[in-house]
């Protein structure tokens, strides 16, 4: 039997590739399925369902949407220092990892949260305000 991962890799490389996947996909641990087209994420999904929960009950299809992006309401943004850059970031947390994966625009996350994301981001720097340092545990502002 095949592992989520070799079914995600194996899926990879079908036809119902979505041809606009979001460009942090790979890194980004918010939204794993986007080299799926928004059909074969629903079926990935309720294969998914019927498998861990069948066994209990009757799964019910899971109802898609007309337009599968910018539907998060609750949006949650790591800042960090980028010494390599020399400039604040924010964005999530790379899958199973505490490196910031910088993110300006979000295709799950809600439009005008992003925006305010953006420009706290801003207002760190203008106010020179430091974003928190895991390593030193000193900082302003960590999460938002």
């Amino acid at each position: 039997m095949e592992n989520q991962e070799q079914q995600r890799r194996r899926e990879t490389h079908a036809p119902e590739r979505n041809p606009n996947p979001c460009p942090l996909y790979r890194k980004c641990g918010g939204c794993q399925l986007q080299n799926l087209s928004y059909p074969r994420q629903l079926a990935w999904k309720q294969d998914r369902c019927q498998r861990l929960l069948g066994r209990f009950g009757k799964v019910q299809p899971i109802l898609g949407m007309e337009t599968p992006y910018h539907y998060r309401n609750k949006v949650q943004a790591a800042f960090a220092y980028d010494k390599r850059r020399g400039r604040i970031i924010s964005g999530v947390y790379q899958s199973s990892t505490h490196w910031i994966v910088p993110v300006d625009s979000c295709q799950t996350e809600d439009e005008t949260a992003d925006r305010i994301i953006v420009s706290i981001r801003g207002l760190l720097k203008d106010f020179k305000l430091q974003a928190y340092d895991e390593d030193t545990g000193r900082g302003f502002l960590r999460h938002v």
